[in-house]
């Protein structure tokens, strides 16, 4: 990463030399974004040029390497993607940060072999390869297609269609019927106005049913009175059959305290959050389906889009003093550093009407780019 205080300390003295002028905090800002973004772009055109060039043994100073090595620094493998509904629809516009699709994966748990990379294909050519016996897809093979529509943009659709990887967030299936208990009641610890539900209360049967079955115990606490709370690994809540939260709970069998009660936990020992400590009568508390642990994955490797840079600062004494907490480095490799501040001067000299700034950027830039390319 770059720093983008040492940017904009080296883009000042540039532009004050010979009193030029002075760029703003905000200015600077934006020109920063700009001139990443230029960068970015252009390291996909020369990956395409360069590799129609013979390259060389040497790793450090093979054109290709050194764009490649730059352009890893925004890979991202195996992103775990939503499929919503039941017909292979994947939410691209959840990764807020894609930039390019490298390649998807999906993960049909019936099938041998585990992941399959999938195919991309036009969606004018779908009823082609629908249609041939030869191109129909499988889960074997299966294949993907992109689409925008009026209410859902920037759709990614996998064929054969992949079971939801969430399906239990919306709602309980008659598969769940075995899986789950039922709150009885609830203490309220709160006052009678604003009362905050933080225990539910379980029948025995119940209790036998949470801890036997989960699959593993994180631990038990000691309780008052000599009981100890049992901490469960996690669950999901349900009210009215929608989904409410998922957390550990932990639960006491202490006949002294009233019976069989839990509440959330917290894994560190800092407790519930009494906000967070709602419980109703007829909540249900999930376990999780073991039937559910395999369902079809999705995964997406992409490049994502380089982070917005900003110099952050204060103002003291009338004057912009850099703010490390509120400032964001650029994301490009270390070498581009000159690039950057090239780049800006460039524009700032369009910004405050001096174009000899801009020529002086400009001859600079272009000296730069010579030495590379010899």
């Amino acid at each position: 990463m770059v720093s983008i205080n040492d940017v904009y300390q080296k883009v000042l003295a540039l532009a004050n030399k010979e009193q030029r002028g002075y760029i703003t905090p905000q200015e600077f800002n934006l020109f920063a974004d700009h001139a990443q973004k230029e960068i970015f772009e252009q390291y996909f055109y020369d990956l395409n040029q360069s590799m129609r060039l013979p390259g060389n043994n040497a790793g450090h100073s093979d054109i290709t390497t050194n764009l490649e090595e730059k352009i890893s620094l925004f890979e991202r493998y195996d992103k775990i993607a939503r499929v919503q509904g039941g017909y292979g629809d994947v939410m691209l516009s959840e990764l807020t940060d894609l930039y390019r699709i490298q390649m998807i994966r999906v993960d049909y748990k019936k099938t041998e072999g585990s992941f399959k990379v999938a195919e991309e294909i036009q969606l004018n050519e779908l009823n082609k390869y629908g249609s041939s016996p030869l191109g129909v897809w499988s889960k074997k093979r299966p294949v993907y297609t992109r689409y925008s529509g009026s209410s859902r943009p920037n759709i990614l659709k996998v064929y054969p269609y992949p079971e939801p990887a969430y399906i239990r967030q919306h709602g309980i299936s008659a598969a769940d019927s075995g899986n789950s208990v039922t709150v009885d009641s609830v203490v309220y610890t709160g006052t009678a106005a604003q009362p905050d539900g933080k225990y539910f209360y379980i029948t025995d049967d119940e209790y036998d049913l949470l801890v036997e079955n989960m699959s593993a115990n994180i631990g038990v606490q000691l309780g008052t009175g000599g009981a100890n709370a049992t901490i469960l690994e996690k669950v999901n809540q349900f009210r009215n059959g929608l989904f409410v939260k998922s957390g550990y709970i932990r639960i006491w069998n202490d006949p002294l305290g009233g019976g069989i009660h839990g509440r959330w936990a917290e894994l560190d020992g800092s407790g519930p959050d009494a906000a967070e400590g709602d419980w109703q009568v007829g909540d249900v508390i999930l376990m999780p389906n073991r039937n559910y642990t395999h369902r079809d994955r999705v995964l997406i490797s992409y490049i994502k889009k380089p982070s917005k840079p900003n110099w952050g600062y204060e103002i003291i004494n009338e004057k912009a003093l850099y703010k490390l907490e509120n400032s964001n480095d650029f994301d490009l490799h270390d070498s581009e550093e000159s690039e950057l501040v090239y780049r800006i001067l460039a524009l700032a000299g369009l910004a405050i009407q001096k174009p000899e700034l801009t020529q002086t950027a400009a001859a600079l830039e272009g000296a730069k780019v010579q030495q590379e390319k010899q």
